[in-house]
């Protein structure tokens, strides 16, 4: 009579012979001392694309929100985004009955 195989003991994993590279985390980009070829490729192209010297912005009222005379704007590629939160908080203060002061739910 046989005894049926032990849970604990298991046959070894056979090794993969075309192991695949294993995602690093983002701790190990401090001793990276080059990029993976995917991430080097993907980041040339990228950096091919040309880019436009202007970006244009529509602005769409939404639920109570008041429509802007204003509706589109174009800004330069380089500007941050706080640069357009700035503006649009700087032209809903001049929007009667609206509170353009830091955004958040009620309580």
């Amino acid at each position: 009579m046989s005894n049926p195989p032990s849970p604990s003991i298991s046959p070894p994993i056979p090794d993969d012979p075309n192991p695949s590279p294993l995602p690093l985390p983002l701790s190990a980009s401090l001793i990276l001392t080059s990029l993976p070829q995917d991430a080097t490729t993907a980041l040339a192209r990228a950096s091919d694309d040309d880019v436009p010297p202007k970006v244009t912005i529509r602005f769409q009222p939404v639920g109570s929100a008041p429509p802007l005379r204003q509706k589109v704007v174009k800004v330069t590629s380089t500007n941050r985004f706080e640069t357009v939160v700035a503006f649009l908080s700087k032209k809903l203060k001049g929007v009667e009955g609206v509170d353009a002061g830091g955004g958040g739910g009620g309580g």
